[in-house]
């Protein structure tokens, strides 16, 4: 029933993008929701979280969505009764930070590649359903665990420096139409082991986000990309 629960609200969270509910519940604020699911995460990680996405989803809305998922063989087939009983829910997707910077989460961005895919390890990111029962989900991906060896001071390019060098690699690539840059942040990217699985270092990149709008059928169309700068030596 859980994972039903957890599959029917990422499906109703994923199609309702422009319509996030971010309201307190009967049963519980959502504060004090976010409060219940952060004490939990704290046992893995003493650093800093950030909420990405969360949402406030009544049963009606619920019952509907599974209904709606279980016609078109989406969702386990789960009595719907044991559904209705839980009752209304909150959906939480939470980022990680270390530093006071962003781990990669892989939501609501754009994916992190390497000229070999597999360098980079999987996203860091947890996501909760907390309902008038408490915690009924929580996930969590690749909870990192760095060793602390000797300390050494970095020198991080600026935002500027970093648009500098992604502009002059887009001038350098065959692209046709508008390109407009929409958003600028440091963050870490988790860089994989030889086991691939397990983080090995973490490196800090300045990601610029960017639309491509080029003319199709006589209605412009609009392309999300992203340009990652190492930080530290403005390569990648």
């Amino acid at each position: 029933v859980d994972d039903t629960l957890y599959s029917v609200l990422w499906i109703w969270n994923d199609r309702h993008k422009e319509e996030r509910q971010e309201k307190d519940l009967l049963f519980m604020s959502m504060k004090d929701a976010y409060e219940l699911v952060l004490d939990y995460i704290h046992n893995f990680l003493g650093e800093e979280c950030e909420i990405i996405q969360m949402n406030a989803v009544e049963e009606d809305s619920i019952i509907k969505c599974y209904q709606e998922v279980l016609t078109d063989g989406e969702v386990w087939n789960v009595d719907e009764k044991s559904i209705k009983n839980i009752g209304d829910a909150y959906f939480f997707r939470i980022g990680c930070w270390k530093d006071g910077i962003p781990v990669y989460s892989w939501v609501e961005e754009q994916p992190a590649n390497s000229v070999m895919d597999w360098d980079v390890s999987r996203i860091c990111r947890a996501e909760a359903v907390v309902t008038k029962d408490g915690l009924r989900y929580f996930e969590m991906d690749n909870p990192y665990t760095i060793v602390e060896g000797e300390s050494r001071k970095l020198e991080i390019l600026s935002a500027k420096e970093a648009v500098d060098i992604a502009s002059k690699s887009l001038k350098g690539q065959i692209i046709s139409g508008e390109i407009v840059i929409d958003k600028v942040y440091l963050e870490y990217v988790l860089i994989a082991s030889e086991g691939m699985w397990k983080p090995r270092v973490m490196r800090p990149y300045w990601t610029i986000e960017y639309t491509n709008s080029t003319e199709t059928d006589g209605q412009m169309v609009g392309s999300k990309n992203a340009i990652r700068i190492n930080a530290e030596t403005g390569k990648d």
